[in-house]
């Protein structure tokens, strides 16, 4: 997507599932979403970072690692948060990645107390939300025509 073409909308909430790695312009379809997407909307993102692929879906143009996640989302809304998934990686590069995440504050859901995780398994996904883009407008009706 390199450019919606509506002038004066923006949207609450905009949703890429597992939609992103196929894309060979990452960079441009990121600064899009933010674009039409609202200051006080959601920006919900589903992928599949490296650590956890084994680099063989042909589809895929660029699947990235969680620090360049953080790094694409970053630069175009002022606030990302990132949930992992519950599957430690299964490559020493995907261990070793983790716990330097962890090392260095990021917060990760380990366990779900109180909860029968015996069917809950996402074995390669991470989530991402977004909010406050970084693109200079006003405020703007959402598409409903509402503030």
């Amino acid at each position: 997507m390199r450019s919606v073409a509506i002038s004066g909308l923006f949207f609450r909430l905009d949703c890429l599932h597992e939609s992103i790695e196929h894309l060979a312009d990452q960079e441009g379809h990121v600064k899009e979403l933010a674009r039409v997407h609202r200051a006080d909307g959601l920006c919900f993102v589903a992928t599949n970072p490296e650590m956890f692929t084994d680099g063989h879906n042909p589809y895929h143009t660029e699947v990235n690692s969680f620090d360049e996640l953080m790094k694409l989302f970053l630069h175009d809304f002022q606030r990302a948060r990132f949930l992992e998934n519950m599957t430690e990686p299964h490559t020493k590069e995907g261990q070793a990645m983790r716990k330097r995440r962890r090392e260095e504050g990021h917060i990760r859901v380990s366990t779900l107390n109180g909860f029968d995780t015996t069917r809950l398994h996402n074995t390669h996904s991470v989530f991402c939300f977004c909010r406050e883009p970084r693109v200079s407008r006003e405020q703007s009706p959402d598409v409903d025509g509402q503030r």
